[in-house]
């Protein structure tokens, strides 16, 4: 829905700059976000909390590496309290240079885009406060075992951002329009409200933290952080080559966006790329993510107590339902994705750049899960390496679609290059993860079932594909009926088309996880 009505309010192709620019504006903050939800900062902080609640559930003080006079708790506090104050400082230095910051992102685009930009960043940019508190605080709560309140934020947050942009589409006449026509009070209700997401969520979150008896401890010794320091040094690196990839990406799609709009072309732009972005995270977000999420705190809790055997069997575990829930997504949005920009969006580029960012949905999950395996392990430089190899696959194609390819064609081309080079990054993560000595064994084991099973996946995928992409391009409706609504019924014939044949075939084809994935659901309905 926030998607909707951002695209209605300001715009998702090239058509408009207002929704190109506020794409740039709003990166940084929402970069950071991805960054530590899925599992940079927090996910190496994680381990430590969870030993440190373990000591204090046993009774135990001076047995951590890094705590050995203190209880659990004023570790966690003491933690918590560093994030907050390296919050503080990386919020106030991206303030002070949002316009160089605007700048290094669209290089390409004229003085008067630069000058809004600046504007809606020194709205946006106080999100990295909130949203990395944010991030701290539900690890907390995680290994708490709290997890309604981590899980209702997201839906808190997007009220919040939904409710604000009600308020635009109700007071301003149109956002569609030229740069010069844009006001103050329009970027306080679109990028504020974007921050007020942010605030909402953190609040939630923060409320039960502060009940579990946290409280902030500013008398920290360094030397007790040691060796966080150098996890929170590799997992610095990791953001800065997704950073560094992205500023290669905004570049290129903008000064792509900024051409078609100077030509009066309706084509894929940056705000494209994004709104397509937050579609395809809609089941990352909200199945894989869940289920990374709880295997996670179960997963550190084993390999702290040394319990190997039981630690193996969540991640295998976790990692079978998680490719077969991303590769049925895969399906429909590679299948339905043109469909399902028009139906949505009312913009088929949208669509397009949906079904190219679709290509990769799978390994985009895997990754997060063999990160966060990683990090359970006390492994921070292995997630580094990943994404420096998926950064660097990610500059390289990129750059070479920006010489070679035609302005229409280069959005589409790049999230094919983003989906390419998280395959290749998954890749070198499973082979990280096979040279640790505690895990070497057991996924040798299974080495050859995990490679037949994939195969079969990869079969189940490209039929349903095929089966769905040839329902949905059946004529339908009647010729009164308006473009989204025949989208709209075209893709939900492939739609069901699609989950039809994959479980079918899955089935037919011995995919034991489809079953499992239906016993959870009938569980927790």
């Amino acid at each position: 829905m926030k998607a909707i009505l951002l695209v209605a309010a300001i715009g998702g192709t090239s058509s408009t700059a207002g929704g190109q620019i506020f794409d740039v504006a709003n990166t940084l903050p929402t970069a950071l976000f991805a960054l530590v939800a899925g599992g940079a900062l927090s996910s190496i902080l994680i381990p430590e909390i969870a030993g440190a609640i373990r000591r204090d559930h046993a009774g135990e003080v001076g047995e951590s590496s890094v705590a050995n006079d203190i209880s659990g708790q004023e570790h966690i506090d003491q933690i918590l309290s560093l994030t907050a104050f390296a919050a503080v400082i990386l919020t106030a230095a991206l303030l002070m240079f949002a316009p160089m910051l605007v700048n290094v992102y669209a290089l390409a685009w004229p003085e008067s885009w630069l000058r809004l930009g600046t504007l809606m960043a020194l709205w946006c940019i106080p999100q990295v406060f909130f949203l990395i508190q944010f991030g701290t605080f539900s690890q907390v709560l995680l290994a708490h075992g709290r997890f309604a309140f981590v899980a209702w934020a997201p839906a808190l947050s997007n009220a919040a951002t939904i409710g604000s942009l009600l308020v635009f589409l109700a007071v301003v006449p149109s956002g569609l329009v030229d740069v010069e026509k844009w006001t103050p009070s329009m970027v306080a209700l679109v990028c504020g409200g974007a921050t007020l997401g942010a605030i909402a969520q953190f609040v939630l979150v923060g409320i039960p933290v502060l009940r579990l008896g946290h409280r902030p401890r500013f008398r920290i010794r360094p030397q007790r952080f040691a060796r966080i320091g150098v996890n929170v040094l590799w997992g610095f690196l990791a953001v800065l080559c997704w950073q560094g990839s992205y500023v290669v990406i905004s570049n290129v799609a903008s000064a792509a966006g900024a051409h078609l709009t100077a030509s009066g072309i309706d084509g894929a732009s940056l705000n494209s790329l994004s709104n397509a972005y937050l579609l395809f995270l809609v089941p990352h977000g909200v199945i894989a993510v869940s289920l990374i999420t709880a295997s996670y705190t179960r997963m550190s809790h084993h390999l702290v107590a040394g319990e190997i055997t039981p630690a193996w069997a969540e991640i295998r575990r976790t990692a079978r339902l998680v490719a077969v829930v991303s590769a049925l997504f895969t399906v429909i949005f590679v299948a339905l994705g043109p469909h399902i920009g028009v139906a949505v969006w009312n913009a088929a580029p949208i669509g397009g750049v949906l079904a190219a960012l679709g290509t990769g949905l799978g390994a985009f999950s895997l990754v997060l899960l063999v990160q966060r395996v990683s990090y359970a392990l006390g492994d921070a430089r292995s997630p580094f390496i990943v994404q420096l190899v998926i950064a660097v696959a990610t500059v390289l194609g990129v750059l070479l679609v920006g010489l070679v390819a035609q302005p229409a064609h280069v959005v589409v081309l790049v999230a094919l290059v983003i989906s390419a080079a998280t395959w290749m990054g998954l890749l070198v993560g499973i082979a990280l993860l096979e040279r640790r000595a505690r895990l070497r064994d057991a996924m040798r084991s299974v080495r050859h079932s995990a490679m037949a099973r994939s195969i079969r996946l990869a079969v189940v995928v490209l039929v349903a594909t095929g089966c769905a992409w040839l329902a949905a391009s059946v004529p339908v409706g009647d010729p009164g009926w308006s473009t989204q609504v025949t989208a709209l019924v075209s893709a939900g014939i492939g739609g069901i088309v699609a989950v039809g044949v994959f479980i079918g075939l899955a089935h037919a084809l011995g995919e034991t996880a489809v079953a499992d994935i239906a016993r959870v659901l009938r569980r927790k309905g």
